[in-house]
């Protein structure tokens, strides 16, 4: 059953292996994708492996620019945009005292800056489209604490996304941001996990009944 059939879907950072099984989920699904990376062979060797559903894009999540060349492809492509899923990342560094100020700037311009730019220049698009549904980020529930760099950025990824939310209630937008929060996200397993839980983002979020985050647990009762 191609429950996600004539959806339209961005995925950044499709060089990654979370993407990758995402993209492949989805595209059987039925979805269309869009699929960029700031390594354009990354996204290219991912959209060949997919086939016809897919095109791939270069994309610097942190420029403006790209941004909007990204949109206007997208736009000109398939005239519509359902689904936007933040899987660009940087690795953290550690500890407070660990973490060179070069990278800490690196991961917020990724993990904060990406998602700002996104949601600012996508939810025309997704109004135009009917709504539409943005997955900001993707965090596993055992993430070291002492991680500064990605702590801090996650949790201000949840503030943006709340912030993204009360705007389009603001405007009746029916245009939705979430989390995800699954665990172990890396292992195979549970990166086909993460590809369900789209999935069922996708299909119901309209309900709007799922919190901020969607967890790993809260799929897990919905499906028993």
């Amino acid at each position: 059953m191609e429950a996600l059939k004539g959806k339209i879907v961005l995925i950044t950072g499709a060089g990654s292996e979370t993407a990758k099984t995402i993209a492949c989920n989805l595209s059987d699904a039925g979805a269309r994708l869009i699929l960029t990376d700031i390594n354009y062979t990354s996204a290219q060797q991912l959209s060949n492996h997919i086939g016809s559903k897919a095109i791939a894009i270069q994309h610097d999540v942190t420029s403006e620019y790209s941004w909007l060349q990204v949109l206007e492809t997208t736009s000109n492509s398939f005239g519509h945009l359902h689904m936007l899923i933040h899987c660009a990342k940087v690795a953290g560094c550690g500890s407070l005292m660990e973490t060179p100020f070069s990278e800490w700037q690196k991961i917020q311009n990724v993990h904060c800056n990406g998602v700002f730019l996104g949601a600012k220049h996508a939810i025309p698009l997704f109004e135009a489209s009917g709504g539409g549904l943005m997955i900001n980020d993707i965090i596993s529930d055992q993430l070291m604490k002492n991680d500064c760099s990605l702590t801090v950025n996650q949790e201000a990824v949840l503030e943006l996304t709340r912030s993204i939310n009360a705007y389009c209630r603001e405007r009746g937008s029916k245009v939705y941001s979430h989390t995800l929060v699954c665990a172990r996200q890396h292992q195979p397993k549970n990166t086909q996990k993460i590809a369900e839980m789209l999935i069922c983002l996708a299909t119901r979020h309209k309900e709007n009944t799922f919190g901020l985050s969607f967890t790993e647990a809260e799929f897990d009762r919905l499906n028993a």
